[in-house]
């Protein structure tokens, strides 16, 4: 595809993969939004889900202001 970056979500599980010299390979963190537990996604997804999509951004956002204020916990 060419894109730097590419997110796969599936079964309840979020795949990160970086375009690195030409192939993707799996990483831990997004170069997109660095900040960002990745292994906290799916429990948003899951969320809106379960209580609406409406919710679970509110939530999201929530949750992205206390990494930034905390960056160090």
């Amino acid at each position: 595809m060419g894109v730097p970056e590419i997110w796969r979500y599936r079964r309840e599980t979020l795949e990160v993969y970086q375009l690195v010299e030409g192939k993707y390979e799996a990483v831990a963190q997004s170069i997109a939004f660095p900040f960002l537990p990745i292994a906290e996604i799916p429990a948003f997804i899951e969320q809106s889900r379960a209580i609406g999509q409406r919710s679970a951004v509110r939530l999201f956002r929530t949750r992205i202001r206390e990494i930034l204020q905390n960056p160090n916990p």
